[in-house]
């Protein structure tokens, strides 16, 4: 655990402890009556770094809290029962999303199992999510809570056990990024035997300026591929100072195909990175497109980069 989540640990632990205990007397007089303790979990999520970018998959981390309740006290042991959750899971509320929101977030992570929580904090929970094209904002999202717990311990050990789902909410912030998008212009093709200069387009259509932008076109086929009939290579890297929100640039690159390769369109992928305008690096997850060799239509963009993107350095 990093020293930043060991940090927040403290922080709710001491708040969770402060809200467990009710004041001595009134515990030790409503124990004291027939000796039943009463409590139960109560649980809240804490996501520190809760921004994802709009268009792309990001992973985030969560923590679930657990501000147990003592209703009425006894002994440690018997609290500890009461305040404590077993067989704990958590899953995105996806089905609780309002409409414009679950056309746009896909949760890729399912049912969380975390096993035993008591009073204080679980361990880092992390959740995977597809962000569409949602305005930059901030967003509350719902994740539904499962656990069983002791709701009463009686003097004589006879426990009542409950089950229930809980729905919890967190705040996820939404915020502009680019997104690059690689075509091939429909006048573009190759004739077997051949090679010739292909430009490629490189679009940022997201919201947010893209620099540094470092990109790798790659062929993976036997037939196809860059550079000269007499130096083949796999991969060209390519550098792009800076691309605006729908801007395009232009690349350049000698491709051809072999006397023997069949009419059709060929795949040319792309990977890609870039620094955002606070600085920090992204990678795409995957950009491609598509070379005619005579006669085959050219395909556009198969797909774009989300909120990171670039492609790669360059090739051999």
């Amino acid at each position: 655990m990093t020293r930043g989540w060991v940090a927040l640990a403290i922080a709710v632990c001491l708040v969770a402890g402060l809200a467990a205990v009710p004041s001595a007397g009134l515990r030790d007089e409503r124990a004291a009556q027939d000796g039943t303790v009463v409590g139960r979990p109560n649980f809240r999520l804490v996501v520190p770094n809760d921004t994802v970018a709009t268009g792309g998959t990001a992973t985030f981390s969560a923590v679930l809290v657990n501000d147990a309740r003592v209703l009425r006290g006894g002994a440690p042991r018997e609290e500890a029962r009461v305040t404590t959750a077993y067989n704990v899971s958590i899953r995105p509320g996806t089905e609780r999303l309002p409409e414009r929101l679950a056309d746009e977030l896909t949760f890729l992570t399912g049912r969380v199992p975390l096993g035993t929580v008591p009073s204080g904090v679980s361990d880092p929970i992390e959740f995977r999510v597809a962000v569409g094209q949602l305005p930059p904002g901030t967003y509350r999202v719902p994740f539904e809570v499962t656990y069983s717990y002791a709701a009463t311990v009686q003097r004589n050990r006879t426990v009542t056990l409950r089950t229930r789902t809980d729905v919890v909410n967190a705040s996820l912030v939404v915020r502009p990024a680019p997104r690059l998008r690689i075509e091939t212009p429909a006048n573009q093709s190759l004739a077997p035997g051949e090679s010739e200069s292909v430009s490629f387009a490189v679009t940022n259509a997201g919201t947010e300026a893209a620099t540094e932008v470092g990109l790798t076109l790659a062929v993976d086929n036997g037939s196809v591929y860059l550079g000269t009939p007499l130096d083949h290579r796999a991969r060209v890297g390519f550098y792009i100072p800076a691309l605006g929100p729908g801007e395009t640039e232009r690349v350049t690159v000698r491709m051809g195909a072999d006397d023997a390769t069949a009419p059709g369109t060929y795949l040319v992928s792309g990977e890609a990175t870039y620094r955002d305008t606070l600085g920090d690096v992204h990678e795409a997850e995957w950009l491609a497109t598509g070379i005619a060799v005579d006669g085959g239509s050219n395909a556009s963009a198969v797909s774009d980069g989300g909120n990171a993107s670039a492609i790669g350095d360059g090739g051999t």
